[in-house]
C-alpha cells in the first residue's frame, strides 16, 4: 500500500540517499563528491499541467531545468507514460542532455521513475566526469569498477525508491552490499556468467592455507580456445600441460597448485578449470584485452589485473581500488589538479615523498608548492631553512619528527624543515580537526586562492589518528560546491 507524501518524506529520502551515495563511492574513492537530486514531475492530464519540483531547489538546476526543459512534449507523447519505460528513459535522456550543455563536467546517472500520488519521482545523481573516466582501463569491456559500481548503484537507488514509496522497507539499501555485487558483475569481464560464481570462487580459495601458510600465487585467465587441445595464444607459453584439467571448484587442489605459481608463472584457467601452467610473454598486446591475473596476496586478500593496470583490489570479499592509505592514482589526479602536466619521475618521487609521510604514526605535513624556495625564505624565522635537497623516502623518515611542516618544490626538492605555515583564517576550518589540518587549510587558502600572487600549492597532512588529506585549490572548489547542493 502506497503513503501519502509530504515534503517531509521528499527530504527524509535525500537525506537518506546522500549518507548511501556517499557511502558507495567514497568508501572506493574518496575524490567522488556526489550530488543527489530530486525531480518531482507533478502529471495533472485532466487540466493539461505539467510542474517540475528540484529538490533542494538551489538555483543551478531548478531555473535551468524549469527554463529549458519541454516536460509537456515529452509526456504528453505518451498515452500511458507510467507504463512505458522507454519514455521514461527518454525523459532521463532529455535531462541529462540538458544539464550536461550546461555543465560539461558533470556525469548524470537516473534512478527508474517511481510514482506516488500524481507525481512522478526520479532520483538523479551527478558525479565528476574527470574523475569517472580516470578510473576506466578497459575498452572492449566495462571499463572499470567505477562503471560497474555505477550500475548496481543505479539499481539499488531505483529498488529502495519504490520500496519506499510502497511503504515497504524491509531490505533498505547498503552501500557494502552495492560494492560487494559491483564487484561480482565486474569480475565477469573473465569470460564467465554472474552464475558461475568465479568471484565467490576466488574468495574461498584466498581464504585457505597450504601448509600453514597463506595462499599465494598467480591465475591468468583467457578464453578456452587458447587452453585446450591444438589452441595458442600469441602472448601465452605453456610450460606444463595437466593430463586432466582441475575444476575451479576443487579449491584445495587450487590451493596446492598455486604453489607452482610464483615468480614468472601462473596457473592457467578459463574460469572454470585449470589447464597448466605457463608464463605471459613481456609483448602483451593490451587492445585485445583476453588476458586478465589474479593475484593472491595474502589470507584473504587478491587482486585482479590487466596488464599492468590493477582493476579491482578484494579484501575479506569487499572490493577496493587500493590498499595503500593514499593511492598513488589518486594523489596523480590532484597532484595533475593544482600543478598541470608533471614528468613521471617527478610524480613518482613526489609520491614516495607522501606515501613515506603516511607511514609516520605521530602524523606529518608536507606542503608541495612552486614557489618552495621564495617561501622558506619569506618563513625563514619559524621554519629550518635547507639547501635545495632531493627528498627521499629516507630523509622524510627522518625528518618528519620534528614539528611543522617539510616544504618541497613541485620537483621533489626539499626547501624548509619543521616550518610552521601562516595564513588567513578561514571558514573552512573546523574545531573537530587539529592544529596540523587548519593551518594547512589557512595556509593554501591563503597562498593559493587569497594573495595577488596565487601560486600552486598543495599540502598533505596526515593525522595522528591516521586520516589523510589533500588540502588544494580543489578542496576548496569542492566545499564551496557542496555547501551549494546542502543549501
Amino acid at each position: 500500500m502506497k503513503k501519502e507524501f509530504t515534503s517531509q518524506d521528499y527530504f527524509y529520502i535525500l537525506r537518506l540517499l546522500r549518507l548511501y551515495a556517499n557511502g558507495v563511492f567514497r568508501t572506493i574513492d574518496r575524490r567522488f563528491h556526489p550530488q543527489i537530486t530530486l525531480l518531482v514531475i507533478t502529471i495533472d492530464r485532466e487540466h493539461d499541467f505539467f510542474n517540475l519540483s528540484v529538490i533542494p531547489s538551489y538555483s543551478d538546476y531548478d531555473n535551468h531545468l524549469k527554463k529549458e526543459l519541454t516536460l509537456e512534449k515529452i509526456c504528453r507523447e505518451s498515452l500511458d507514460f507510467e507504463k512505458e519505460e522507454a519514455k521514461q528513459k527518454e525523459l532521463t535522456h532529455h535531462i541529462a542532455k540538458q544539464l550536461e550543455d550546461q555543465n560539461p563536467d558533470r556525469n548524470y546517472y537516473f534512478s527508474k521513475v517511481a510514482f506516488v500520488d500524481n507525481s512522478a519521482v526520479i532520483v538523479m545523481t551527478d558525479l565528476d566526469k574527470e574523475l569517472v573516466n580516470w578510473h576506466k582501463k578497459l575498452e572492449r569491456h566495462v571499463g572499470s569498477f567505477v562503471e560497474s559500481l555505477i550500475t548496481e548503484y543505479k539499481k539499488d537507488l531505483s529498488r529502495f525508491l519504490i520500496q519506499y514509496i510502497n511503504n515497504n522497507v524491509t531490505k533498505p539499501v547498503s552501500y557494502s552490499r552495492t560494492i560487494q555485487f559491483a564487484g561480482e558483475w565486474f569480475i565477469t569481464i573473465l569470460g564467465c556468467s554472474i552464475k558461475d560464481n568465479i568471484y565467490s570462487k576466488l574468495n574461498i580459495i584466498s581464504s585457505l592455507n597450504y601448509e600453514g601458510e597463506e595462499g599465494k600465487g598467480k591465475i591468468l585467465f583467457t578464453d578456452t580456445k587458447y587452453l585446450t587441445e591444438g589452441g595458442e595464444h600469441p602472448d601465452i607459453e605453456y610450460k606444463i600441460r595437466f593430463g586432466v584439467k582441475v575444476p575451479i571448484s576443487l579449491y584445495r587442489a587450487i590451493r596446492k597448485l598455486l604453489e607452482l605459481a610464483k615468480s614468472d608463472y601462473y596457473l592457467l584457467s578459463d574460469t572454470k578449470y585449470i589447464y597448466g601452467l605457463g608464463k605471459l610473454k613481456a609483448n602483451y598486446d593490451k587492445k585485445r584485452e583476453d588476458i586478465f591475473v589474479v593475484k593472491f596476496l595474502k589470507h584473504y586478500t587478491w587482486e585482479l589485473y590487466h596488464g599492468d593496470d590493477r582493476l579491482m583490489l578484494v579484501i575479506h570479499e569487499i572490493p577496493a581500488l587500493s590498499r595503500e592509505r593514499l593511492p598513488i592514482d589518486q594523489f596523480t589526479y590532484e597532484l595533475k589538479k593544482t600543478f598541470g602536466s608533471l614528468e613521471d619521475v617527478r610524480v613518482e618521487e613526489l609520491y614516495e615523498i607522501v606515501r613515506e609521510a603516511t607511514r609516520q604514526k605521530k602524523g606529518t605535513l608536507v606542503v608541495i608548492s612552486d614557489h618552495a624556495l621564495e617561501e622558506a625564505q619569506r618563513l625563514k624565522m619559524q621554519c629550518l631553512i635547507i639547501q635545495p635537497t632531493l627528498m627521499t623516502p629516507e630523509l622524510v623518515r627522518t625528518t618528519s619528527g620534528i614539528d611543522g611542516a617539510i616544504l618541497v618544490d613541485e620537483k621533489a626538492r626539499g626547501h624548509g624543515l619543521g616550518v610552521i605555515l601562516d595564513g588567513y583564517a578561514s571558514s573552512h576550518g573546523t574545531v573537530t580537526r587539529g592544529a596540523r589540518y587548519n593551518s594547512a587549510i589557512r595556509y593554501v587558502e591563503t597562498v593559493s586562492m587569497k594573495n595577488s600572487d596565487h601560486h600552486r600549492c598543495m599540502a598533505i597532512v596526515v593525522s595522528e589518528d591516521g586520516m589523510i588529506d589533500i588540502i588544494s585549490k580543489n578542496f576548496f572548489q569542492k566545499r564551496e560546491r557542496d555547501k551549494d547542493s546542502e543549501s
